[in-house]
């Protein structure tokens, strides 16, 4: 697997780290509102707690997939494949896929 020469632009790191603050500012704000909020009203606590993971998974997905497919689908507009040097000659021999994602004859 040859993941040396992978471009920045899927360079996952800073989009992971914001995905792990988002997940624990939410634990820090809600996990008390959610304690305070159950003795009183039940369904409350289970609506803040519900909408509350839906908004953790929501915006996990979206940090981590939206930039990535705005860079490909409008940016490069699904043209600009070979430009990221991901696949050369001596490349594909290795993996067994060519430029155009089928696979290679082994010789």
């Amino acid at each position: 697997i040859l993941t040396r020469k992978v471009p920045t632009i899927f360079n996952e790191s800073k989009l992971l780290a914001i995905s792990i603050y988002n997940l624990g500012f939410l634990s820090v704000v809600i996990i008390p509102v959610f304690l305070v909020v159950n003795p009183f009203n039940p369904f409350l606590a289970w609506l803040v707690r519900t909408v509350a993971i839906l908004y953790a998974f929501t915006a996990t997905m979206l940090i981590q997939f939206l930039p990535i497919i705005f860079k490909v689908l409008i940016i490069d507009r699904c043209k600009n494949v070979d430009s990221y040097n991901l696949s050369r000659s001596s490349s594909s021999k290795v993996s067994g896929i060519t430029s155009h994602g089928s696979l290679a004859e082994s010789r």
